[in-house]
């Protein structure tokens, strides 16, 4: 079974984006996600990690408390509990499963990983705990069996619980970790910013604004935007397509999957920050009225299920695809 995109890699890029510029020190679950992170990038072996794992490495701090790292434990075991309940429903959401899917299986196995390099009794007992849990169910994970090839261990004696996760999980569904070109090859260039995945405010100041302090206006957005074929939505197989008709003063934005239309993100609700009231996507598109002139610094495009506790969370501009 084939991943849609390399979905360690973007959940890397979106850590780092969500955090900032480096010196930008984090804490709590989003610093013990960073350091997880890390590990399962050098677990990877791959030399195109390497700037993830410098960009992340920069804006952590300490290593985390035993006793923080047992309570996120604690985290992904009701985080499992809830994908066994998702799956027992008889409701036919299959997209949502996907997604819940990916983030259960990520926060068990950084949960595995911090209490193995954490220590402590609280720690190892809380692990081995949820992955008793996980182990029975194995069958969940289908969907992220090449993700698990790719992390598992090379020619080691000694299998941890978050290796017999991965080994488990690729073993199970015969999954196949994509081709890579391997850190001891000596042709291997790294030139691409950290950031492979960036959200709308970041871009657009990343761009040739004449002045980023001043109002942006429609036709220039247009224009900026027509040099993007497709935005990502985090953990989807859906893209979107978003254009500006300046005229009309419209934002509009098509779900597509491939080269086609798509309806599967009907329902959602997708918003900039210029109207109080988000849009709703139907027959596969939305429409947003936009103001005449717009604050690049704080222009946005965010999206979120159609869940009444969904978060809302920013859509993302791969550079240079």
């Amino acid at each position: 079974m084939k991943t849609h995109l390399d979905l360690l890699s973007d959940r890397a890029a979106d850590w780092v984006a969500q955090v900032g510029s480096p010196g930008t020190t984090v804490s709590g679950d989003l610093a013990l996600c960073g350091h997880a992170l890390c590990e399962e990038l050098r677990r990877r072996c791959d030399s195109a990690d390497a700037h993830l794992i410098e960009a992340i490495e920069t804006r952590l701090g300490p290593t985390p408390a035993a006793t923080a790292v047992a309570a996120f434990v604690e985290s992904a075991t009701a985080g499992w509990t809830g994908l066994m309940n998702s799956l027992d429903r008889e409701e036919e959401n299959f997209e949502h499963v996907r997604r819940e899917t990916r983030d259960v299986f990520f926060s068990v196995l950084d949960a595995l990983i911090l209490a193995e390099e954490a220590g402590g009794p609280d720690a190892g007992r809380a692990a081995q705990s949820l992955f008793n849990a996980v182990v029975a169910d194995l069958y969940a994970f289908e969907p992220m069996a090449d993700v698990a090839a790719e992390l598992q261990p090379r020619g080691q004696v000694e299998y941890r619980l978050s290796d017999l996760l991965c080994t488990g999980v690729a073993r199970m569904f015969d999954g196949q970790p994509r081709p890579r070109v391997r850190p001891q090859d000596d042709r291997v260039e790294i030139s691409e910013p950290v950031e492979e995945f960036v959200p709308l405010t970041v871009w657009l100041q990343r761009g040739a604004l004449a002045d980023p302090r001043q109002p942006l206006t429609l036709a220039t957005l247009a224009k900026r935007l027509a040099e993007v074929p497709a935005w990502y939505v985090k953990w989807s197989a859906q893209q979107l397509r978003v254009a500006v008709n300046a005229a009309a003063r419209e934002l509009t934005v098509q779900v597509i999957e491939g080269a086609a239309a798509s309806r599967a993100l009907d329902g959602w609700q997708i918003r900039t920050a210029t109207t109080a009231k988000p849009a709703t996507i139907k027959v596969g598109a939305a429409t947003i009225p936009l103001p005449d002139k717009l604050d690049p610094s704080k222009l946005l495009l965010q999206i979120r299920e159609p869940s009444a506790n969904a978060e809302w969370t920013d859509v993302f501009a791969r550079l240079g695809a």
